[in-house]
C-alpha cells in the first residue's frame, strides 16, 4: 500500500518542462500501454517547474498559482502532482489531438482526509451546449466519482447527458485508479477496475442523474483541459473555475485515442 503524499521542497523554476523522462514501468495499472496514447503526464520530473510534461507528445500543461509540487505517488509510480493547500491547478491548451470521437482517460487520484466541497478532477467544458464533446469529472462532497459527457443540444436539456457515478464513496487518504471510456458503445467509468453502476438524482447539480446513458465522444470543441478545477458553469473559456482539488494529488494522467479495458485492475 502506498504511503500518503509528502510535500517536497520546491526547486528552482524552469520555463519549459522536459518532455522525455523515463516512464515508471512498474507503475500499477495499464499506464505502460503506449498504443493509442495521445498524452501522458507522469509528473516524475516536474517538481518546481512552471509546466508539467507530456512525456509522449507535446501537450505540456501550465501550472497555475505557483510552481509544480510533487509528492509520493502510488507504489512503483514515482512522483505525483500535488494540488496542495494553495489550490494549484493545470491548464493544457486546446489541440486538434483532443478531437476524439472515441477514447479514454485514466489516472490515479488521492483524496484528502475530509471533503469540504465537490472536487473538480478535470474539465473540458463550458456552460453552453452549442458545441459537442464537453467532459467534466468530479468527486462530489459525499465522495462519489461523477463523470459527465455532454452532446450538442440546442434545447439545453441536461437529461441527454451521459452521467456515470460510483455507487459508493471513493476511499480517502489512499490512491484509487479511475478509468473513463467515451464514445460508442457507451460512456463508462471504472473505479479500481470495477465498472461504476451508481444511480440516483442530483449528481453535482439537479438535472444530472447518475446512470444516464450515452455514447458521446469529446470531439467538436476548442476548449483547454483544466486539471484540478471544474469549468462546467463557465460562460467563457477559463472564466469560472470551481471546485478546487484542495489537499489532493493526481498521478499518471493519460489521454488515449482508444478505449481501454480497465476491468480487474486493483489498487496497489
Amino acid at each position: 500500500m502506498a504511503c500518503g503524499p509528502t510535500e517536497d521542497t520546491i526547486a528552482v523554476a524552469r520555463d519549459q518542462a522536459e518532455t522525455s523522462p523515463e516512464l515508471a514501468t512498474d507503475c500499477p495499472g495499464p499506464v505502460a500501454e503506449t498504443e493509442g496514447v495521445v498524452a501522458l503526464y507522469t509528473f516524475d520530473q516536474d517538481q518546481g517547474r512552471a509546466q508539467v510534461a507530456d512525456v509522449v507528445g507535446n501537450h505540456n500543461g501550465s501550472v497555475q498559482l505557483g510552481l509544480a509540487a510533487t509528492v509520493d505517488g502510488p507504489d512503483g509510480c514515482d512522483r505525483a502532482f500535488s494540488f496542495g493547500s494553495d489550490d494549484q491547478y493545470i491548464v493544457i491548451d486546446d489541440s486538434p489531438d483532443w478531437d476524439l470521437e472515441v477514447g479514454s482517460v485514466d489516472l490515479w487520484l488521492w483524496l484528502p482526509a475530509e471533503l469540504a466541497n465537490n472536487i473538480g478532477v478535470f474539465s473540458r467544458d463550458l456552460d453552453q451546449r452549442q458545441a459537442p464533446g464537453h467532459i467534466s469529472f468530479f468527486v462530489d462532497i459525499e465522495g462519489r466519482a461523477v463523470l459527465r459527457v455532454q452532446p450538442q443540444d440546442d434545447e439545453l436539456e441536461n437529461s441527454n447527458d451521459a452521467v456515470a457515478c460510483s455507487a459508493a464513496a471513493l476511499p480517502l487518504e489512499q490512491w484509487v485508479h479511475l478509468g473513463i471510456n467515451f464514445g460508442p458503445p457507451a460512456v463508462e467509468l471504472f473505479v479500481d477496475g470495477q465498472l461504476a453502476t451508481g444511480e440516483g438524482p442530483d449528481a453535482i447539480i439537479g438535472g444530472w442523474d447518475c446512470g444516464q446513458p450515452g455514447e458521446y465522444g469529446i470531439a467538436g470543441n476548442d476548449l483547454p483541459w483544466v486539471v484540478g478545477r471544474s469549468t462546467f458553469r463557465s460562460l467563457e473559456v477559463l472564466g469560472t473555475l470551481e471546485f478546487p482539488a484542495s489537499g489532493g494529488a493526481i498521478d499518471h494522467l493519460r489521454i488515449s485515442s482508444e478505449r481501454r479495458d480497465f476491468s480487474g485492475l486493483l489498487a496497489p
